[in-house]
């Protein structure tokens, strides 16, 4: 970053022609991809990109539809947000702009000489569910000092997995881009309106910890498990819990509880086990709870699961598909 500064400064002292050919010495490039849309993921990462670019030159108006995680490498370059009639502000180096969907704001680099920049961007859905959305001022809009180069290599390299794995590194994305949300929303608050990226991460990406969430409820199944208890074991709060869960796996946690419940109490219904001691060992306050809970998840009652595994004639019985359902 400094490199590039020193550069640009050199440049402006030597005169338009130095200026040409050190802008064509800076190699331009871009890599990112946009993933294909799918259900049952959100918050969701839609798109990632990273490069150097050349700009426009000019203003430029910008209102997209989802939110927009914008990092600037260098700096420069003036930005204001939400109307016309709003002052401009110049953009420093690493310094990150997060927008909820449909702001606008607007780009000048008309002032830039040369007009070229080395960027990061990251589009998603659900910002307001991950809690972002408590960070933005009035006008929707969120700036972030990243002096400590926390989030910048999260940046690229979510650009750098859609470039390489497309479609298929979705969820490779989706882990990287959840470090990015924890590292937002472990800034803290500055004076002026700017948020500070600081030096601390809760780490609560990546499939170990998915691993053990259920080595927990396998180790517990008898007993009744409470989201808070299942939080603080994991060091993370119940509602980032819940968020990070559904972004890997699709479903709610305590969804996956009840599914494990449900398959255990179908293993002990087959070994002729009575429905009040299958109550007591799958974690179920009782029989009725049990034979409740087994027909909405599986449709079809304990009862009906036996004659059905016998090859008998099930009773007649509502059918409700909702298993996998949160």
């Amino acid at each position: 970053m400094g490199n590039n500064h020193v550069i640009l400064c050199n440049a402006e002292k030597k005169g338009p022609r130095f200026l040409a050919m050190e802008k064509r010495s800076m190699r331009m490039f871009s890599i990112g991809h946009t993933w294909a849309t799918t259900g049952g993921i959100t918050p969701r990462v839609l798109s990632a990109w990273y490069g150097r670019r050349e700009l426009p030159g000019a203003v430029v108006r910008h209102q997209l539809p989802a939110w927009v995680l914008d990092y600037s490498f260098l700096g420069g370059g003036l930005v204001r947000v939400r109307s016309t009639t709003d002052g401009w502000k110049r953009r420093a180096a690493n310094e990150a702009h997060l927008y909820r969907p449909g702001v606008c704001f607007w780009e000048d680099s008309s002032a830039l000489h040369p007009a070229v920049s080395r960027s990061a961007y990251l589009t998603f859905t659900g910002g307001e569910h991950a809690g972002l959305d408590r960070l933005l001022s009035r006008s929707g809009y969120a700036c972030f000092d990243d002096s400590s180069d926390r989030l910048s290599g999260p940046m690229k390299a979510i650009a750098e997995t859609g470039q390489a794995l497309k479609d298929s590194g979705l969820y490779r994305a989706q882990e990287l881009f959840w470090r990015i949300v924890d590292l937002l929303l472990c800034s803290e608050p500055h004076p002026g309106g700017m948020r500070v990226m600081v030096k601390r991460e809760r780490r609560f990406t990546g499939m170990p910890w998915i691993r053990r969430v259920d080595a927990y409820f396998a180790q517990h199944l008898h007993e009744a498990i409470h989201r808070p208890t299942l939080a603080a074991h994991l060091n993370m709060s119940v509602s980032s819990l819940a968020h990070y869960y559904r972004a890997a796996t699709g479903i709610a946690p305590m969804t996956r509880l009840i599914n494990l419940r449900i398959d255990h109490a179908k293993h002990l219904l087959l070994r002729g086990v009575p429905l009040k001691q299958i109550a007591q060992e799958a974690g179920f306050s009782d029989a009725f709870h049990l034979s409740k809970t087994f027909k909405h998840v599986e449709g079809i009652s304990p009862r009906g699961f036996l004659h059905r595994a016998a090859g008998l004639a099930p009773p007649r019985e509502k059918l409700v598909a909702n298993r996998g359902k949160p």
